[in-house]
């Protein structure tokens, strides 16, 4: 009699590729699945082994909606289906949707073709993994701090990095993969519960109070977060996007003096290191400066970076300071008043939902709408903002990060006071360098001669001295 491993190995090497072969059970609405999506599904075992892959035609082949399918189709071939047989299809199948999912929101054309030319022989030996009941349960809690979802991971990163990906780059797509799993892979158990009795009543109602939060996160990382760098300028006809140029900025250090020992850096860079060092989960991202420098524009400019780059590892939550009218004195209840959306409203634990971790970016510290306005209430404010990222990287259903911008004037009176754990920079004037491409990009909205004016404007030896400053700041030039 064969053995569950057995059986699981028998169904993901043969049946399944004889089940995808049926256009029937292939044809769910979505993006046709591409050739790298099935060389991983080799590489995972899906379609037979790297050495001996069965092949399958990809014209009208989907992942989207199959993993529920398989996990129907696994019980009608072996009669019942365990909790453990149905996670391990789950998991195998949904990491190659998510996969997939992922792949569609890459951008950069060199990364996609890197990732495109993927192959299953490059994929180091399998070790087909053997869960038990308590394990299943685990990753159907958590999925990527599964063995499962270690392996997947080993095998994708390796075969990424075989590809031409930098080792940064590979390990940044596979965990946005192993972090994306769990939504689609709950979601087919949720399904497939209808007709499977050991999975039957699992989420009961509790997936669709997980699906209405997925959704309500999606509409709002489509209409508040990918909007903004598509955003008039004022009165323009041009974006931010279209005009916006990378900001340089300077480590300061505790007492927020210029640090000697390290050289200006780039803004965006900075912070996304600074997010992916996990030494460092207990410092806020401080972001000063004076006016004009940039720092909403970088805050609009920055989380719809993360959105494309990075999310689901870290979903971006944009929130101006001035807009909050109430402050709690608790920072927790302060960003689910202002936050103010049905993932965070209808949600009690929306903070330590360990399979999201949220990006706080506070714009404009300065311009907090407290009690007269007073520094007591900002230095009050900024406590409860270290306070809370300490508790973040104590807490592992937490781990979320804030970035927070404001002007380098409204910290005189309370500098000694300020927590201990701010990762501080205060954004630089543009240089030359930053200056040339500003106007390399305003010249492509305006005109060349528009251009070739305003830039012998400022080297007019009439030019007060003030306008060549206010040259330098992002706002002037907006």
């Amino acid at each position: 009699m064969a053995t569950k491993l057995e059986k699981l190995r028998n169904f993901f090497t043969k049946d399944i590729p004889d089940f995808l072969k049926k256009p029937a059970n292939t044809t769910e609405t979505g993006a046709e699945v591409s050739k790298a999506s099935l060389e991983l599904a080799v590489a995972l075992g899906l379609l037979g082994t790297p050495f001996a892959p069965v092949g399958v035609a990809v014209a009208g082949l989907s992942f989207v909606g199959l993993t529920a399918k398989a996990i129907k189709f696994y019980q009608e071939k072996t009669g019942e289906a365990s909790l453990e047989e149905c996670v391990s299809i789950a998991a195998r199948v949904a990491y190659v949707e998510s996969f997939e999912r992922i792949l569609n929101t890459i951008e950069d054309k060199n990364l996609l073709a890197k990732v495109g030319t993927i192959h299953a022989g490059e994929a180091v030996a399998e070790r087909f993994i053997d869960i038990n009941e308590e394990e299943a349960r685990k990753a159907i809690t958590c999925f990527r701090e599964t063995k499962l979802a270690q392996e997947f991971n080993r095998q994708l990163s390796y075969i990424l990095k075989v590809a031409g990906l930098s080792p940064t780059e590979a390990e940044t797509f596979t965990q946005r993969v192993a972090w994306n799993t769990q939504r689609y892979m709950n979601q087919a158990l949720a399904e497939a519960g209808d007709t499977v009795k050991n999975l039957a009543g699992l989420f009961r109602d509790g997936w669709r109070k997980e699906l209405e939060k997925y959704q309500s996160l999606d509409e709002y990382l489509e209409k508040q977060i990918a909007t903004k760098p598509r955003e008039k300028v004022f009165a323009e006809q041009f974006t931010f996007k279209n005009i916006y140029v990378p900001l340089q900025a300077q480590p300061l250090d505790t007492n927020g003096q210029k640090d000697n020992e390290k050289q200006p850096v780039d803004l965006e860079t900075w912070a996304k290191d600074l997010l992916q060092e996990s030494d460092k989960q207990d410092k806020v991202l401080f972001i000063q400066g004076g006016p004009g420098r940039g720092k909403s524009v970088f805050c609009r400019m920055f989380a719809d970076l993360v959105r494309r780059n990075l999310y689901p590892i870290w979903t971006p939550i944009l929130i101006r300071l001035r807009d909050i009218r109430t402050f709690e004195k608790n920072f927790e209840n302060t960003i689910s008043q202002a936050v103010d959306r049905d993932f965070a409203k209808n949600d009690d634990g929306w903070l330590t939902d360990q399979n999201i971790r949220y990006l706080f970016l506070l714009d404009g510290f300065d311009e907090l709408l407290m009690e007269k306005r007073t520094s007591d209430g900002l230095e009050e404010f900024l406590k409860q903002v270290g306070g809370f990222q300490e508790s973040c990287q104590r807490n592992p259903e937490k781990g979320h990060r804030v970035l927070i911008t404001g002007r380098t004037l409204a910290l005189q009176s309370i500098e000694r006071n300020m927590p201990a754990n701010l990762e501080r920079v205060e954004i630089l004037p543009m240089d030359e360098g930053i200056q040339e491409q500003w106007f390399e990009k305003w010249s492509a909205q305006v005109g060349k001669d528009k251009t070739l004016v305003f830039q012998q404007f400022l080297q007019n030896q009439n030019c007060p001295d003030r306008v060549r400053e206010l040259a330098e700041e992002q706002k002037f030039k907006f």
